[in-house]
């Protein structure tokens, strides 16, 4: 999973929490035992959710992708 976006006008309305708990129902039927993701900006809402921090996600850029 990346993560989920829910637009500001529709935040506070538990549509992220709805998104995420039909994801869940989803993963649950394929069966998936973990769900992972990698977020920077909405930790909170995650942990929220009852997700734990679990690890840091690390990168390096080797090189930009071209421009077309």
């Amino acid at each position: 999973m990346e993560e989920i976006l829910v637009r500001a006008e529709f935040r506070g309305r538990d549509v992220g929490r709805t998104l995420m708990e039909a994801f869940e129902r989803w993963a649950v039927s394929r069966p998936c035992n973990l769900v992972g993701l990698a977020t920077r900006r909405a930790a909170p809402f995650y942990i929220a959710l009852r997700y734990e921090e679990s690890a840091a996600y690390l990168r390096k850029v080797l090189r930009e992708p071209a421009v077309q």
